[in-house]
């Protein structure tokens, strides 16, 4: 740390009080301001709004805070009238072989929930967390829909006979989530997981969500990350992640 000599830390995740404890240490023993910021999903505007007034660049901060207010406000109002009931059965399948998932609630599952999916993992019988479900468990919950970000697992999934029996293989229903530069699901869970709730809202609810995930990735590339995605990009990052399965 002395010889980076950062003028500033931020940290963005967890404010328990073990993360503040040691936040203070780092601080006391460095002599470096430490800005931890909380990092929950709903928390973003505000986390956005915080981060823009440390570094100087206010409006920044607002401009990026009020997109993820609109965006939020949207999945709203697509929600509002639709039962827990009647929302899609979603799976992550994390890892190449699948079976690694989060539990209803985790940071990796929270996209999904938050865009009006019921997360089948909440049935693989575990508590909290990253859990390892069994293909049996993954059998019995069926779900409609699973996402990964794991280019062998959906490579094989259409092909293995193990999963060609579930309601998502059988019908053509699982996506592999875009990963540059950072996963659109839970790798990290940062501010990446906003491209990645755009595009989760237009798979659970097609016939409701209103957007154009082509136009909306690059415009979000272009708001967040400076990157202006040229077609061929742009192509590249949504080649499976469109629903086309390999064949």
């Amino acid at each position: 740390m002395p010889r980076i000599r950062p003028d500033l830390i931020i940290d963005f995740g967890s404010v328990r009080d073990t993360y503040v404890d040691l936040a203070d240490r780092v601080q006391d023993q460095t002599g470096i301001p430490y800005i931890l910021i909380d990092g929950r999903f709903e928390n973003t505007p505000a986390a956005l709004r915080l981060l823009g007034e440390a570094l100087g660049v206010p409006d920044r901060g607002a401009a990026l805070a009020a997109h993820v207010e609109a965006t939020f406000a949207r999945i709203d109002a697509i929600l509002t009238d639709l039962p827990e009931a009647d929302r899609p059965r979603v799976y992550l399948a994390r890892g190449p072989e699948g079976l690694e998932t989060g539990m209803k609630g985790s940071i990796n599952t929270e996209i999904i929930e938050r865009a009006g999916g019921r997360n089948v993992a909440d049935d693989c019988g575990a508590t909290r967390g990253l859990v390892q479900a069994s293909m049996e468990q993954v059998i019995v919950a069926n779900p409609e829909i699973i996402v990964t970000w794991d280019p062998v697992f959906f490579g094989r999934v259409f092909d293995d006979p193990l999963w060609q029996g579930i309601d998502a293989v059988r019908n053509g229903r699982v996506y592999l989530s875009p990963t540059a530069p950072f996963g659109w699901v839970d790798r990290p869970p940062s501010l990446n997981r906003m491209m990645g709730l755009i595009w989760m809202a237009g798979l659970l609810h097609p016939d409701r969500w209103d957007g154009d995930l082509r136009e909306e990735t690059r415009a979000f590339y272009s708001l967040y990350y400076h990157v202006d995605l040229s077609e061929a990009d742009l192509q590249r990052l949504l080649e499976w992640a469109e629903g086309r399965p390999p064949r």
